[in-house]
């Protein structure tokens, strides 16, 4: 995947006109937690307002370079946790199929 990091002519966030990274400083322990469960809350919000959003997971190598976090001036402490596109969709995807629960019995 390095290459494709590094090519100019890629685009990790797939040309989407808006993207929100969510950063999670290091001096809490529950920081990826909480950067999680902000994550999903904007999720949730813009698909509330009709609001399409992709966490993109290939972001996390890219988005956690120090060259990447000196040009958006993200504290060093910080250490990212996700990257949202969002943008409002050109339809509506089917509903996903479920899958049955995975249960642990002791």
């Amino acid at each position: 995947y390095r290459e494709w990091l590094d090519n100019p002519n890629y685009n990790i966030f797939y040309d989407a006109n808006n993207v929100i990274c969510v950063y999670g400083d290091t001096t809490s322990h529950w920081y990826v937690y909480d950067g999680t469960l902000c994550t999903a809350n904007i999720m949730l919000a813009a698909h509330a307002k009709g609001i399409g959003s992709c966490w993109i997971g290939f972001a996390q190598d890219f988005m956690d370079r120090p060259e990447i976090k000196a040009r958006y001036k993200v504290p060093e402490q910080c250490r990212f946790v996700s990257a949202l596109s969002l943008g409002y969709a050109k339809g509506h995807l089917p509903e996903a199929q479920r899958k049955e629960p995975v249960i642990f019995n002791g």
